[in-house]
C-alpha cells in the first residue's frame, strides 16, 4: 500500500513538473514572438519548443559529459 502511495504522488509530481515546464515554454514562445528580427525570432522559437522530456534528456547528457570531464 505505501509503494501504492508512493508512486501515485511520484506520477502527479511528475505531471506537475510537465504542467510547469509547459507554462514556462509558452511564455518564452510568446517573449520570442515580439522579437522582430526574423533570424533571432526563429532561433528563439527554435530554442524554446523541446519538449519536458527532450529538455530532460539533453540536461542528464549534459551532466554526464560533466561528471566525466571532472573525472579526468
Amino acid at each position: 500500500m505505501k509503494n501504492l502511495l508512493a508512486i501515485a504522488v511520484l506520477v502527479v509530481s511528475c505531471t506537475g513538473c510537465e504542467l510547469l515546464y509547459d507554462i514556462g515554454q509558452d511564455r518564452a514562445i510568446e517573449q520570442c514572438k515580439k522579437i522582430e528580427d526574423y533570424p533571432t525570432r526563429q532561433n528563439c522559437l527554435k530554442n524554446n519548443r523541446q519538449s519536458q522530456q527532450e529538455y530532460e534528456r539533453k540536461r542528464q547528457q549534459q551532466i554526464e559529459a560533466d561528471r566525466k570531464a571532472n573525472i579526468k
